[in-house]
């Protein structure tokens, strides 16, 4: 039992000195936000994964809603050209984002993309 509180105890300790860490994202990191949205928008409209990519850092993670997670840069550049190859342009696209957060140097940020295919591929 008492180990158990000492493990609960560290644990409540942790997560205050990560919650402490963390908080809204910084004007600039909301920025960086925005401008890869955009340049996803413009993207997956042109065909232009280099576009979208420029936004991402080396260290970049891309999760999506199937909870599958890309890690680095080109893990993901991997999946998105698998997507364009396989879905094709988006004939619109846009991006909702529901929250963010900042710790450090990283920034999160989760929402909704939403892109509606040509009904050819070219």
């Amino acid at each position: 039992m008492k180990l158990l509180i000492i493990l609960l105890a560290a644990g409540a300790l942790f997560s205050t000195q990560i919650s402490a860490q963390s908080g809204p994202a910084s004007a600039s990191a909301r920025a960086g936000i925005d401008a890869g949205n955009q340049a996803w928008i413009d993207g997956v409209k042109t065909g232009n994964i280099d576009m979208i990519l420029a936004t991402y850092t080396e260290d970049a993670v891309d999760c999506g809603p199937s909870r599958e997670c890309f890690k680095g840069k080109l893990q993901i550049e991997k999946h998105m050209k698998a997507q364009l190859a396989s879905l094709g342009r988006a004939r619109t696209a846009a991006v909702t984002t529901w929250g963010s957060t900042q710790q450090g140097r990283f920034a999160y940020k989760w929402g909704r993309l939403m892109r509606y295919m040509l009904v050819t591929k070219d």
